[in-house]
């Protein structure tokens, strides 16, 4: 939030206050984390791998920064919603339906911004972990052993939810041990604050946050549900799987018949929120998420994208065999897609129609095959067989943005020039790949880029 009061401070007398704010943001920082650490750290730790993994260390690299950053004090000092802001807030609120008491009670508590929401949602990490490592991390020995438990403890309950809705149990478990670690990291922010805070800081996804700041004020005068009592991540994501708010008003169920539709403490009614949101989604009972498959030497890479989806029989045809070696099985009921995470070099997967769905829950590819291999490990099945490429290293945002600067200049449009790795960069890879005689496989690496660099000099 600008400062209104005029800047007639020296540069030395504002660079002192700088350091003075950046000390007093260490010690905020720190006394956080050591609040975190003994209330919960098993918790703590679920929250932050794989979803903001590295944020503490951003915050941190953020207040030691030898250059003044912008927001630096808003980061870091709690400030009252204005009352043209809160004004604002209820005219949204009146014309969606809430009532002036439910929504004087939301905000009864919530008149300040969360310094530590603003902290996370500005301070991203700036690395991203690659595909190998993110479902390494996630697919492993205790988090399958704990899915395999609580599958057993809760039979009954996944069995009647799969048979209601059609989705296969498994897959809600992985969804379930992903989101919250089997419930011990559902966050602990109150919802309405976060998003509050969101809506007045963050311009560039107001509107966004502003959607679901008004659904969560929706569910408690819809489903009276005490707004304190609405907790949930830094960014409004509620519950054992983690439902946004609008997501809950469209699809979460009250399946254990109580009344009340309570994804925080009812494990029916999470997962079977989620069971009826993939069911929404196009999840089709008894198909497969995916499978690892092994490709052809000579296999064609354009052919490892969304539009090339083919019969199983067809991708027989083309050499497309199980890891074993054995041939494909017999189902053309839909399409298959091949999916290279890592590039030529990785792990390659035939997907269907149900990871589509699955994407929906979470549009990053990474996430969605961690979904679906943690799925197979706790139903039993062996993991990935294919090493993951040790050379596949994770890249910043700011060498993504590169590479796509370089396929602009070099004639082959990326798209939006922000860092964001989409189908139309994926596209341009593919097209340079292609003059260079190179498996165009379209994944971004270090080593394009490299590769992208010395063909800029030429």
């Amino acid at each position: 939030m600008p400062n209104d009061v005029p800047d007639t401070a020296t540069p030395e007398r504002r660079h002192t206050v700088s350091i003075w704010l950046k000390l007093l943001g260490v010690l905020a920082v720190a006394a956080g984390a050591a609040l975190l650490y003994f209330e919960d750290y098993s918790a703590v730790r679920a929250t932050l791998a794989p979803r903001t993994e590295g944020t503490i260390r951003g915050s941190l690299a953020a207040i030691f920064s030898t250059e003044p950053r912008a927001g630096d004090l808003n980061a870091n000092l709690s400030r009252e919603f204005s009352t043209e802001f809160i004004d604002g807030l209820w005219s949204a609120a009146d014309a969606a339906g809430v009532r002036r008491a439910t929504f004087e009670r939301a905000f009864a508590s919530s008149r300040t911004s969360d310094p530590e929401v603003l902290a996370l949602n500005a301070n991203q990490p700036e690395f991203e972990r690659t595909t190998g490592d993110y479902v390494t991390q996630i697919v492993s020995a205790e988090r399958v052993a704990t899915g395999r438990e609580r599958l057993a403890q809760n039979t009954s309950l996944v069995a009647e939810i799969e048979r209601r809705y059609g989705v296969d149990r498994h897959i809600l478990l992985a969804i379930w041990g992903i989101e919250s670690n089997y419930g011990s990291a559902k966050g602990e922010r109150n919802v309405i604050r976060s998003l509050a805070t969101l809506t007045s800081a963050d311009a560039r996804r107001a509107a966004f946050w502003h959607g679901e700041l008004i659904a969560a004020l929706t569910i408690a005068e819809q489903d009276r549900i005490a707004p304190d009592k609405m907790l949930g991540s830094w960014a409004g994501a509620m519950g054992h799987t983690q439902f946004m708010p609008s997501t809950y008003l469209k699809h979460a169920v009250d399946f254990d018949g109580d009344g009340v539709r309570d994804v925080w403490t009812s494990i029916a009614d999470a997962l079977a929120s989620s069971a009826h949101y993939l069911q929404a989604a196009g999840w089709t009972p008894g198909r497969p998420w995916g499978r690892e498959v092994a490709l052809p030497p000579e296999f064609d890479f354009a052919l490892a994208t969304p539009t090339a989806g083919r019969m199983l029989s067809s991708w027989r045809l083309l050499g497309v065999r199980l890891p074993t070696g054995a041939p494909l099985p017999i189902d053309d009921q839909s399409l298959w897609q091949v999916v290279v995470p890592s590039g030529a070099g990785g792990p390659a997967f035939l997907v269907s129609t149900n990871f589509e769905a699955i994407l929906t829950y979470n549009r990053a590819y990474p996430y969605a095959i961690a979904v679906g291999t943690l799925a197979d490990r706790i139903a039993g099945v062996s993991t990935i067989q294919a090493l993951w490429p040790a050379g596949d290293l994770p890249m910043t945002r700011e060498q993504r943005t590169e590479l796509q600067q370089i396929l602009a200049a070099l004639g082959f449009d990326p798209g939006a020039i922000d860092g964001i790795v989409g189908g139309k960069t994926r596209d341009a890879i593919r097209s340079f790949q292609k003059t260079r005689s190179l498996p165009a496989d379209g994944h971004p690496s270090l080593v394009l880029l490299n590769r992208l660099r010395s063909q800029r000099r030429l």
